[in-house]
């Protein structure tokens, strides 16, 4: 399952795992903007500041729930899911959905954009648009 996947992938730092759950381009949203990941360089610079903000925030378990999937043609599903994060067994946060496309591509299922509904921490919106990567649509 992709939510197993990427969420092992960031508990763990493994970003080859992580990069094998996404099409490129990948375009994901949030309040504050838009970043648009066209390679394995950028995808990295995301996976490494939401693991930085997971770590600085003190989150110790991202729980990820499956509230609605619904298929759309044979080969695109379009899925919203609730993150709840811990440090330890205190929220940390209030729960926050994300909703993703996810494209059946070469056989494999993948996710090739999202929408996060993480509120008002600009530390997570910050980790989600790196202001850094040229397409971070947010700055356009």
């Amino acid at each position: 399952m992709l939510l197993d996947r990427t969420g092992h992938a960031l508990d763990i730092g493994d970003f080859d795992l992580f990069i094998s759950a996404f099409h490129l381009p990948y375009r994901h949203d949030t309040w504050d903007g838009t970043v648009e990941l066209t390679d394995p360089d950028e995808v990295r610079v995301v996976f490494d500041q939401v693991r930085g903000y997971l770590k600085h925030s003190g989150a110790t378990q991202v729980v990820r729930c499956i509230i609605a999937a619904e298929f759309k043609s044979p080969d695109k599903i379009l899925s919203t899911h609730e993150a709840h994060m811990f440090a330890g067994t205190t929220r940390i946060r209030p729960p926050y959905p994300v909703m993703s496309e996810l494209q059946l591509c070469a056989g494999s299922w993948k996710i090739c954009s999202s929408t996060y509904a993480v509120g008002n921490d600009a530390a997570h919106q910050a980790a989600l648009l790196p202001k850094k990567l040229k397409r971070n649509l947010s700055s356009v």
